[in-house]
């Protein structure tokens, strides 16, 4: 039988006529959305039963990766996918300048009504198309993905991210924060990030809003009093000897050299958060120290404060670090080396470490009178691994012959041990991680000493929280943003060591000991 063939004509019109008042033309080049993308009132949702009774197949054209349940088949592999048409979508993102001189020169802000304490890490659900757009951007540009973070109730800006150019100059104080990882969820559009708090920094200068609406600032890095003292002799010495050597400020090389030492270690103190992993640390409020990671290099520092001494001193940065650390002998720059003490005997690092001390015997007494009023505390210990790994080794006094958090360390470290080397014989999964229980040997112990004087605030909030009806109804006297603002990890051990002393007050009432 011969069949007539259908006029060209009319082929053409059957390619470009489609029902409903579809569009056949869709560019090829267009750029794929990482959001879903709504189908017209008109057409059947792709999940409609057809006659079979099974659902039709996914328009290519409105195929969405991300409708589908967390739970079903392929998931981490339409994630990997996903992830793909992003990095094609935001493409040539350029990161962030160098830190220079601990100045980040373009920082997006986060504004919310709370503060982020350094060493803490939290999952955050973003659910603003804007603030969705600018972490997908951030995460576009190579690592690491920085943005800051401020308490709009306690700063120079408004809710609506606007601010007074005479207002921002020298007073905001916020936190560095770090994305470590972060995953579309279901189709809800919503992004889930895991963020890290790295440390403090000051607003120094307004730059330009961006596309989300949110401010991005220039920002200058603020290490503790105490770490720019310890290379500050270093700082004098490099002045003396290094014959590039344009300028004077011992106190700008000394901040430039605790900045660089501090982004040094980022690595080993905030192991990265896996969203998805099982076994994750991802819901640990306290980020854990990362033993993959090698020691630090030793000349981060003496070329970070070589390079700010090349500067002329017409432009040499000078900002918050230098003009908070006092030192009136220098205020002509004629300090001679041999003048300064000896590193170890500097009376401000003698009293950090004392404080150090003192607040972990507190935080001891506090765990002596919970195991007595409540029996749960003696199988679940209410201070976290990652608090405890920065239990020092060798304090400068010894420890009291009560003192149990040694002995609790190292049955600890003994069982994990034991555990380590059996995984096979006892049936347990390879990849489940155990806690580190101590820092590192070469982990320097002014920043062990820094991160304590954070996290343990967290810890007594918890504490509070959660044997309110044994300590009471006690308010903290100190914001967040207050212990963010202090300039020493000496003041902040201090003020921890007060609070714990108080709370053990009332427990030692409690429970008819009156030696405290």
């Amino acid at each position: 039988m011969n069949r007539r063939r259908l006029p060209t004509f009319f082929l053409i019109q059957c390619c470009l006529i489609l029902p409903n008042g579809g569009n056949a033309f869709v560019p090829c080049m267009a750029r794929p959305s990482v959001f879903p993308v709504p189908a017209p009132e008109s057409s059947p949702d792709i999940n409609t039963p057809t006659t079979s009774g099974l659902p039709k197949r996914p328009s290519a054209l409105f195929y969405n990766p991300l409708e589908f349940d967390d739970e079903s088949e392929g998931k981490e592999g339409r994630m990997e996918s996903v992830r793909r048409l992003q990095k094609s979508y935001y493409v040539n993102e350029p990161g962030f300048a160098p830190l220079r001189h601990g100045v980040l020169s373009s920082l997006p802000l986060w504004m919310e009504d709370y503060t982020e304490l350094p060493g803490l890490q939290r999952v955050m659900d973003v659910r603003d198309p804007q603030l969705i757009n600018l972490v997908l951007k951030i995460v576009a540009g190579p690592k690491p993905w920085y943005f800051g973070h401020v308490n709009k109730e306690d700063s120079d800006y408004d809710d609506d991210n606007s601010y007074d150019d005479d207002e921002i100059l020298d007073s905001t104080i916020g936190t560095l924060m770090q994305i470590s990882d972060y995953s579309l969820v279901k189709a809800t559009g919503i992004l889930e990030i895991g963020v890290q708090a790295l440390g403090r920094f000051c607003a120094i200068e307004g730059t330009t809003l961006n596309v989300a609406g949110m401010k991005q600032v220039g920002v200058e890095l603020l290490p503790d009093l105490e770490l720019v003292e310890a290379h500050y002799h270093s700082a004098k010495e490099a002045i003396a000897t290094f014959d590039l050597a344009l300028n004077q400020n011992a106190k700008g090389a000394a901040c430039a050299g605790a900045v660089a030492e501090a982004a040094e270690w980022h690595e080993y103190e905030f192991e990265p958060m896996k969203l998805k992993a099982k076994n994750g640390n991802a819901d640990q409020g306290v980020s854990r120290l990362n033993a993959k990671v090698e020691s630090s290099s030793n000349t981060v520092v003496s070329d970070a404060m070589e390079e700010y001494l090349i500067q002329s001193p017409d432009d040499a940065h000078e900002g918050e670090c230098m003009l908070s650390f006092d030192d009136d002998e220098e205020k002509d720059g004629s300090l001679e080396v041999s003048e300064l003490p000896p590193l170890e005997e500097t009376t401000m690092m003698i009293q950090t470490f004392g404080l150090e001390r003192d607040v972990w015997i507190q935080l001891d007494t506090l765990l002596h009178y919970l195991r007595l009023l409540d029996p749960k505390t003696n199988t679940n210990m209410p201070i976290p691994s990652q608090i405890l790994a920065l239990l020092p080794k060798d304090p400068p006094k010894p420890w009291p012959k009560t003192f149990t958090l040694t002995k609790y360390n190292q049955k600890m470290k003994n069982l994990q041990s034991l555990v380590s080397r059996n995984k096979s014989k006892l049936m347990l999964d390879k990849k489940i991680k155990l806690d580190t229980m101590e820092a590192a040997s070469d982990y320097p112990a002014l920043r062990r000493s820094r991160r304590l004087s954070y996290t343990v605030w967290i810890l007594v909030e918890d504490l509070m929280s959660a044997y309110s009806d044994l300590i009471g109804t006690q308010r903290m006297i100190l914001s967040r943003q207050d212990i963010l603002e202090m300039t020493s990890i000496s003041q902040r051990l201090f003020l921890a060591r007060r609070k714990l002393e108080e709370i053990n007050t009332v427990l030692s009432k409690v429970v008819g000991d009156e030696e405290v």
